[in-house]
C-alpha cells in the first residue's frame, strides 16, 4: 500500500499529479490511498490517529498488504514522521519531503522502520538548513533518525544527474542502520521539486524495496 499525505492547501488531484501515485502504483503493484485532511490540513494531534485507523480499515476491508508506505510533502511530510514515531507498528517506510522531524518531539518508534528525507537546496519554505515551523532542518532529522534507527555512524553519499532535470542530487545513506536511513539533498530543487518522475519512481521502489527486506 502507498498512503500520499497533501501538503497545507492542496487537494487530492494535485497531489496524485506531483507524485503520479498512480502511474507508480500500476507499475509496481501497490494499492494507492490518498486521503484528504480536513480544510485540506493536516491537524497533527487528531490526524496521527486518523490515517492509521485507514490504514487499518484499508487491510481489514481490502486484505493485508505486504507493505505499507507513506509519502509526505510539506505538512504531509510533517505528519509521515509523526506517523513513524507513534504508528510505526503500521508502516514499513515513509519518505518525507520538504518537512522534517519536528524539533523537541519525543519520537519512539516501536518497530524499525525505514526513512527517506528529501529536501531542496532552494526551498524558501522549509529550509533545508534549520527547518522552520519548529522543524529540524534536514541534516539535523537525518542525524535523529539515525540514531533512532541504531546506525553506526558510518555514511555513503551517491551521487544523482537523473531526478532533476538539469541539477544534481546527492543522498547520503546512513551505515548499518536496524531499517534503511537516508537524506536526499536536490540541490536546485524549491518547495515543490520538478524532478523527473520516472527517476522519482525508480528512487521510491528502491527505498521501499530496501525497507521491505531488513
Amino acid at each position: 500500500m502507498l498512503v500520499l499525505l497533501h501538503g497545507a492547501n492542496v487537494d487530492l488531484e494535485n497531489t496524485e499529479s506531483m507524485w503520479q501515485g498512480r502511474r507508480f502504483a500500476d507499475r509496481y503493484g501497490y494499492r494507492l490511498v490518498i486521503p484528504q485532511g480536513k480544510g485540506n490540513v493536516w491537524n497533527y494531534s487528531d490526524d496521527i490517529g486518523f490515517v492509521a485507523d485507514l490504514i487499518d480499515a484499508m487491510q481489514r476491508d481490502r486484505g493485508p498488504s505486504a507493505g505499507v508506505f507513506v509519502a509526505g510533502w510539506s505538512n504531509g511530510s510533517e505528519l509521515s514522521q509523526l506517523l513513524a514515531c507513534d504508528y510505526a507498528d503500521h508502516v514499513t517506510g515513509v519518505i518525507s519531503l520538504a518537512g522534517p522531524l519536528i524539533r523537541g518531539r519525543n519520537c519512539k518508534p516501536s518497530r524499525a522502520i525505514g526513512i527517506a528525507l528529501m529536501g531542496g537546496g532552494n526551498d524558501a519554505v522549509v529550509p533545508v538548513t534549520g527547518g522552520a515551523f519548529g522543524t529540524m532542518g534536514l541534516a539535523e532529522a537525518f542525524t535523529a533518525w539515525s540514531a533512532m534507527m541504531g546506525c553506526d555512524g558510518s555514511t555513503q553519499a551517491v551521487l544523482d544527474t537523473t531526478l532533476m532535470s538539469g541539477s544534481s542530487s546527492i543522498t547520503t545513506i546512513a551505515g548499518a542502520c536496524r531499517a534503511p536511513v537516508q537524506q536526499t539533498l536536490m540541490a536546485s530543487a524549491a518547495h515543490a521539486p520538478g524532478w523527473n518522475q520516472e527517476a522519482l519512481h525508480g528512487y521510491m521502489q528502491d527505498f521501499f524495496a530496501r525497507s521491505s527486506w531488513r
